[in-house]
């Protein structure tokens, strides 16, 4: 729900975001795919550190920046991964 809520949070106005479920015997897959202003790599590198919000503070976007954090170390706990795939603009 957390990465949804992400998607949705930071997206642009009107923007458009799709959620996916894929499952086999071996492995469950859940991605997201918005629209929003994108990552940069230096970005995706700081996505999850603790407080780092990414210029939320300049965009008014309301978050406490741990959020990922605790997506990503409780996806490790179950030995699964978290990747993130982005180009600005």
């Amino acid at each position: 729900m957390h990465l949804l809520s992400n998607a949705i949070k930071y997206n642009r106005l009107e923007g458009e975001v799709v959620a996916s479920i894929s499952a086999d015997r071996e492995q469950v897959s859940i991605a997201t795919r918005g629209t929003g202003r994108g990552l940069c790599g230096e970005q995706i590198g700081a996505l999850f550190q603790p407080c780092h919000r990414l210029d939320a503070e300049v965009t008014g976007t309301d978050d406490s920046g741990i959020g990922l954090v605790i997506v990503k170390q409780l996806v490790d706990d179950i030995n699964g991964q978290v990747q993130v795939a982005s180009t600005p603009g």
